[in-house]
């Protein structure tokens, strides 16, 4: 199969899109820092998470569905170089679903779906003002049921980023990830790191909302411990079935365009809360057998959306 560029798979600050991609976007680097020179500590440990409830969405050719996201993320970051900066990290997404009436030409579609993933990113300031970024993807998105060797996917993203100040850093790259039943999907790399104003700033590496990925944000610092933002991505999952129901070993689809509002607290340097509140645009969803022919394909209506989100730094 013929690999195909997605340009809708923007995924914005390292990848984020799988919202998602493929199951889930993963965590990024920083690939959109500013050169400074305050020092950093040589190794930190972040944990997130955070749980989302998309409420009952109509699917045009018939029936209805919800989803509860519970996602949780692990990343370890390293400098064992002043001009290099290495990170892993690990998540984990639950997405489950509630279909509810005959949906996708299907009695049977189906319901949670698990997703891990791991990435290693190296990110290496070649000067003052360029920054190289890059490094493999492994990734495992499986309903509850399905077979664990036929859920594999993998792949790399490698990009640049230029500082042209303290206040704006811009970037882009490519990344490529293999699909399952599908040729590889090929998508651009988007880093946005711009201060508008002491308190205002747009950027991709917000990271509110999701243990799973950021997106682009519209952030105001109340300069208080508060933030509050507006937001959005595009979001991929695709996943491999269950062996039962009407696509035994086969693969389901979600896509969607989710927008946001969100407010966060910081109760200390290593502690923030958030809460927001949000819905979709452009959602789809898909069902293919095992040998790639399609059981159904169907858009679903605008779907309001509410979640808590939290993360520590140690």
């Amino acid at each position: 199969m013929t690999p195909h560029l997605d340009l809708r798979l923007l995924a914005v600050g390292w990848l984020a899109g799988v919202g998602a991609v493929g199951g889930a976007a993963f965590g990024q680097t920083d690939p959109g820092r500013a050169p400074i020179s305050t020092p950093k500590p040589p190794f930190v440990i972040t944990f997130s998470g955070g749980l989302e409830h998309q409420f009952d969405a109509d699917i045009d050719g018939g029936g209805d569905f919800n989803v509860l996201r519970l996602g949780f993320g692990l990343e370890s970051r390293s400098q064992p170089l002043p001009e290099l900066d290495l990170s892993v990290k690990f998540n984990y997404a639950l997405d489950a679903y509630s279909f509810s009436g005959a949906a996708l030409g299907a009695a049977d579609q189906w319901e949670d779906v698990h997703t891990f993933g791991l990435q290693a990113t190296a990110s290496y300031r070649a000067s003052r003002e360029w920054t190289i970024f890059g490094g493999p993807i492994l990734q495992i998105s499986r309903e509850s049921g399905a077979d664990w060797d036929n859920a594999f996917t993998g792949g790399a993203v490698i990009g640049a980023s230029y500082a042209f100040s303290e206040e704006l850093v811009m970037g882009f790259g490519l990344g490529v990830l293999s699909q399952l039943e599908d040729s590889e999907r090929i998508f651009p790399v988007l880093v946005l790191n711009w201060k508008i104003s002491n308190d205002l700033r747009l950027t991709t590496q917000g990271g509110g909302r999701s243990a799973t990925g950021t997106g682009l944000e519209l952030i105001w610092d109340r300069g208080d411990g508060w933030e509050f933002a507006v937001g959005g991505r595009y979001e991929f999952r695709r996943f491999r079935l269950d062996n039962s129901g009407d696509g035994p070993g086969g693969v389901g689809e979600e896509t969607l365009v989710p927008f946001w509002v969100r407010a966060s607290t910081q109760f200390d340097d290593n502690v923030t809360v958030s809460a927001y509140a949000g819905f979709t645009l452009g959602g789809g969803l898909l069902m293919e057998d095992e040998n790639g022919n399609r059981i159904g394909k169907e858009d679903y209506d605008p779907a309001a959306f509410l979640g808590i989100f939290a993360k520590v730094t140690f």
